[in-house]
């Protein structure tokens, strides 16, 4: 179980590591070095410490490759294997004349689309594999949006729960928000403005469906009930930046003071936020928060700097309970950030600057810095990931694979600008927008063969 094996060449007992194979699809075959392994995936081995050339194939699909290096007493875990077929077939689920702006349910069971970004009319289709079972026109009652002579929607993001959707609307130059309840559309409710500040940013509430958390331009925080309009200010100023740490608090950024930015963190419905550290910068800073294996991890992005803190346990923020981060990783950026998020579960921090992704992973203590492949001269946000180790972009005119550590990349299907793209729960098929000489159709790649 240790790893450990008798070298009769030596006459020495040498411990090895523990390599766990994974593929999506299961049963491929594994090759190390240029030894074939008798079973085929999921499978394991021990090699003893050194490097080693990996491939995973199965008919039908593209051959997966890697070269990792094995240490002693380690479990080394290749999961990332989302094996791509040699031939995929794309079909045609229900055609668009116009397409705005479209987000995929977190399940892929719902697409909702915008035709007309200056209108406030949904459409809802229900996706069940490759059939779209029904189709819902949701057009947003008046009371859930000022009225204007100028307006703008965009559809945002979806809740966990596929029920609530989050809807951007600028109207005459002015910014809100509408949670849209998609069971009964005239349930939605309107975050506008308090007083002369406007909602920027808006998150829904990990701990509930039926709440979100807003950053307002003036820097301040609410806490605001979607279906009592129950709104609670937190006691935050000057944000710039917020994300979850875990459901229970968020890190943070504020703005520039005097020169000096800080970061930090703020347990959900405390009285008092708790700093971390700061930084002599006019430039933006970013920061994130992850819980993993019930260690908490805190990391910034700064001045072509990522910083990663481990604070282990994290005490109410408003308590007087002694807490000790310790810095423990600093890797430089080729460029000035752009976004810091993280990402599988906490296992990596994901910071994008320039051209490039560079993911930093928790549980191997390694950087990678992949080029992303994109006409625009920098990446101003995160990108889209399939799971928790597979991104992808369409900048291109394709949706382009990459592994976290950029191995394995892959153009899977042509797709329209700036439209989503979603696995089905069960991985088999993959859902995209694509582009047809009269307008967009939702169409379906079949990934796993039968």
């Amino acid at each position: 179980m240790l790893g450990y094996r008798f070298n009769k060449d030596q006459g020495t007992i040498t411990q090895g590591g523990l390599v766990q194979f994974i593929t999506t699809p299961p049963g491929a075959r594994v090759t190390v070095g240029s030894a074939q392994l008798a079973n085929i995936t999921p499978s394991k081995i021990t090699l003893t410490p050194g490097t080693y050339g990996v491939s995973m194939e199965r008919n039908g699909y593209h051959t997966w490759k890697k070269t990792i290096t094995i240490k002693a007493g380690t479990v080394t875990w290749l999961n990332s294997a989302r094996l791509v077929p040699t031939q995929i077939k794309t079909d045609g689920l229900i055609d668009y004349a116009t397409v705005s702006s479209a987000q995929f349910s977190p399940k892929a069971r719902f697409l909702a689309l915008l035709a007309d970004a200056s209108k406030p009319v949904l459409q809802l289709d229900t996706i069940d594999r490759k059939v779209v079972t029904k189709t819902t026109q949701l057009e947003l009652p008046a009371g859930s949006y000022s009225p204007g002579t100028s307006h703008e929607f965009t559809i945002e993001k979806w809740g966990r729960a596929e029920h609530y959707l989050l809807v951007k609307h600028v109207v005459d130059g002015h910014t809100e928000w509408v949670v849209v309840d998609t069971q009964d559309v005239n349930r939605s409710y309107l975050i506008g403005a308090q007083g002369a500040a406007q909602p920027i940013d808006v998150l829904f509430d990990l701990r509930t469906t039926a709440a979100v958390i807003v950053r307002y331009s003036d820097g301040t925080m609410r806490h605001i009930q979607t279906q009592t309009g129950a709104i609670t200010q937190y006691p935050l100023q000057n944000i710039a930046t917020f994300s979850f740490i875990n459901d229970q608090a968020i890190a943070y950024t504020t703005t520039p003071v005097n020169g000096t930015v800080s970061v930090g963190y703020y347990s959900l419905d405390a009285t008092a936020s708790r700093p971390l550290t700061s930084y002599t910068t006019t430039a933006p800073v970013y920061a994130s928060g992850s819980e993993y294996f019930k260690t908490i991890y805190y990391a910034t992005a700064h001045d072509n700097q990522l910083t990663i803190y481990t604070i282990g346990d994290l005490p109410r923020s408003d308590s007087s309970e002694k807490w000790n981060p310790k810095l423990t990783q600093t890797i430089p950026l080729p460029d000035a950030p752009t976004s810091l998020v993280p990402h599988a579960n906490g296992r990596l921090f994901v910071a994008t600057h320039g051209t490039s992704q560079l993911s930093y992973d928790l549980e191997l203590d390694t950087h990678y810095d992949v080029p992303v492949l994109t006409p625009e001269k920098t990446l101003t946000k995160p990108q889209e990931w399939f799971d928790d180790f597979n991104f992808w972009n369409n900048s291109n005119g394709m949706v382009r694979m990459y592994e976290f550590d950029g191995t394995n990349p892959h153009d899977i299907v042509a797709t329209a600008p700036n439209t989503p793209g979603i696995f089905s729960d069960d991985n088999k098929y993959l859902y995209t927008i694509g582009k047809t000489d009269a307008g967009y159709r939702l169409q379906v790649s079949t990934m796993i063969i039968e």
